[in-house]
């Protein structure tokens, strides 16, 4: 909160053409308080307004393009919304996802891995994706394979695609 007399200053400087920046380092405060008081803010205590909420039909709208065409991308919803004529700031949107962001976290917490000694064992590790090859959806599968005594890694990358004369799936192996 300042004084009313800063106040009075800020106002007089910016009725003398002086930009919002000039001002705030001319009176050693913040640009963003400055801008405040000029915006209409009254000295003594100030009302931050509540964060935006998202109404229940659009927040599960939000939800639906998380779990689908966004894949967990804040950034691609609001464009997917911008799309219908929606505005909705990134940062609400962030709100909106940050539970299902903490799920998601906790489901790849959630494996339990074990060691055992070199030579007994190996550790194979499985892994799924869509990616978009030429601008086309396909569900990659990954596999990486640690052979116990040597400890090294043996990546395969497997993209499965079914021709349109075949029926059965087809595997590329890479």
């Amino acid at each position: 909160m300042l004084p009313p007399t800063i106040v009075d200053r800020i106002r007089e400087l910016d009725g003398q053409g002086l930009g919002s920046k000039r001002i705030a380092r001319m009176l050693h405060i913040s640009r963003n308080t400055v801008r405040r008081y000029l915006a209409g803010a009254t000295v003594g205590f100030q009302e931050r307004p509540k964060a935006r909420r998202l109404q229940e039909p659009l927040h599960q709208e939000v939800q639906r393009l998380y779990r689908t065409v966004a894949e967990g991308n804040a950034a691609v919803i609001r464009q997917e919304l911008e799309a219908k004529g929606i505005d909705v700031p990134l940062r609400t949107i962030q709100r909106a996802v940050a539970d299902l962001r903490r799920e998601d976290r906790a489901a790849k917490l959630a494996t339990t891995r074990f060691e055992t000694k070199p030579g007994q064992q190996m550790q194979i590790d499985f892994g799924e994706k869509i990616v978009r090859i030429a601008c086309v959806p396909v569900k990659v599968y990954l596999m990486t394979v640690v052979l116990g005594p040597s400890r090294k890694t043996a990546p395969l990358l497997i993209i499965w695609r079914a021709p349109p004369e075949r029926a059965l799936d087809t595997p590329v192996l890479f």
